[in-house]
């Protein structure tokens, strides 16, 4: 399982770096390109990493990681979209 949620978790962090990337060169800014939400998923992957290494109760970091991965994936939606809200009306 540590296996698994370290690849998840290097694979969100370079998708996430693509992301940015693609949201800064395409200058929709910090809230039309969904960086916002990226830092929602990643507030949210430390809040449950802390809790894995504190271990403070079981299972209770797969509710963070969850809701982190949630986040990641609206964000990057609404930056790969190709007429995101906002833009174009």
């Amino acid at each position: 399982m540590k296996i698994f949620l370290n690849v998840i978790g290097i694979l969100l962090t370079l998708g996430a770096a693509l992301v940015v990337l693609k949201s800064f060169l395409l200058w929709r800014g910090f809230l039309r390109g969904g960086i916002l939400l990226f830092v929602l998923g990643f507030a949210f992957f430390a809040f449950g990493f802390a809790f894995r290494i504190f271990e403070s109760s079981p299972n209770f970091d797969l509710i963070f990681f969850a809701a982190g991965a949630a986040f990641l994936l609206i964000g990057a939606k609404k930056v790969f979209s190709l007429n995101p809200s906002g833009l174009n009306k």
